[in-house]
């Protein structure tokens, strides 16, 4: 059965996961500027680089948005009708946005679009109809929402909607959390969170004895791949996937499999795109928060650490016309390992890496993380594959 296409939107922590996330499927990119944004620990944007952003995007005919999701102070937002002037010239594709008074500023100040943050906690239709009075094209709707919920509202507006369809998930409600503030000092609606929820924590009684140690808060990561053709029929208008601090493998990996099922909705066996998920890293998956309220199901109270089945090795930077490949090394390799290449729009691969070079044209047999080296290879690969290897 047909439905209407979602937008899949994609995060950006820097202009080679732009490029990357174009490469393999994503319609749109979501990515930070250097101020009012909550990944501040990203490779975010400066103006220039926003600009040349804007500019690829717009030659690929994909979008992107510049998040202003941060909850400013009194003094920090004295600071915002500068910046925004400046964002009106290179003109992104909407500005995400939390806070009433950056709201207030960008319809001063820009002519750009307006999405409305998942961490303004938006759960209703008379918040969404409020919105659209107000101007806004999109509002993205509050994480901790069902699927039943989110089609009684969709009934009643015309507004855009977006939801999220995977990543990780906070322990606050629509990511609006004190704890790092008042364990860490780090502001999380500042765009400092040092995700103090994934600590496992004690419990004890009133005569300080020990009941319990767990990871009480830890939230599963959300994947939603079995409940695409549910979310489809609901006429979502974009479904977007977390993770501006993760790799470039992960964001490739979780990219491909979305546009694949997005473009050809599967309602039988998915095992293998759940495989395919499950090889990079996750805190393990649910998508309790779409079925249900949440409950014990959404959090790994035993969590051992990220779970991964794949490792990430580097990314091929160019080919040359022989079919050399120049990776940008992440992790070593060696001469003489089989490898997998994960390839844009196409199949992965096995490769058996013969020799390596380093950019003196000498031969080594062991490559050292952050170096540039060249692979001859035989078979056909893109710019932007991945390099990998079975954990």
């Amino acid at each position: 059965m047909k439905y209407p296409k979602p937008e899949l939107l994609a995060p950006a922590g820097s202009m080679e996961k732009l490029q990357v996330a174009f490469a393999y499927g994503a319609d749109a990119v979501y990515l930070g500027g250097q101020a009012f944004n909550l990944r501040q620990a990203a490779h975010n944007f400066d103006l220039e680089q926003l600009k040349e952003a804007v500019v690829l995007a717009n030659k690929l005919k994909k979008k992107v948005y510049l998040t202003l999701n941060a909850l400013p102070s009194n003094e920090e937002i004295k600071a915002l009708p500068a910046y925004l002037q400046q964002i009106e010239k290179i003109k992104p594709h909407a500005l995400i946005i939390a806070d009433f008074g950056v709201l207030s500023l960008a319809k001063k100040y820009t002519t750009i679009p307006i999405h409305i943050s998942t961490q303004a906690c938006v759960t209703n239709a008379e918040a969404i109809k409020f919105y659209q009075d107000l101007g806004v094209q999109r509002v993205i709707l509050a994480r901790e929402l069902t699927l039943e919920e989110i089609k009684k509202i969709k009934k009643q507006v015309t507004m855009d909607l977006e939801i999220f369809c995977h990543g990780s998930m906070c322990a606050g409600y629509s990511g609006k959390c004190h704890l790092s503030t008042y364990l860490s000092g780090r502001d999380s609606n500042r765009g400092f969170c040092v995700q103090n929820c994934r600590h496992k924590f004690n419990l004890y009684d009133e005569h300080k004895q020990l009941m319990e140690s767990a990871f009480l808060m830890n939230s599963r990561d959300m994947m939603t791949i079995r409940l695409l053709p549910q979310i489809m029929k609901l006429g979502i208008s974009s479904l977007k996937i977390e993770g501006r601090m993760r790799s470039n493998l992960y964001l490739a990996n979780t990219v491909a499999v979305y546009r694949k099922l997005i473009d050809n909705p599967i309602e039988g066996d998915l095992k293998k795109f759940e495989e395919q998920l499950e090889k990079v890293s996750n805190r393990s998956f649910t998508d309790e928060y779409l079925q249900k309220r949440l409950g014990k199901k959404s959090i790994n109270y035993d969590w051992g650490g990220y779970l991964s089945k794949t490792e990430y090795l580097g990314l091929v930077k160019e080919v040359d016309e022989k079919g050399n490949l120049f990776v940008q090394v992440k992790a070593p390799f060696e001469q003489g390992e089989g490898l997998e290449l994960i390839r844009p729009k196409a199949s992965t691969i096995k490769i058996k890496i013969d020799k390596i070079y380093n950019m003196a044209n000498e031969l080594i047999t062991r490559t050292r993380p952050n170096s540039l080296v060249r692979i001859p290879c035989k078979k056909k690969v893109d710019k932007l594959a991945i390099l990998s290897r079975k954990d």
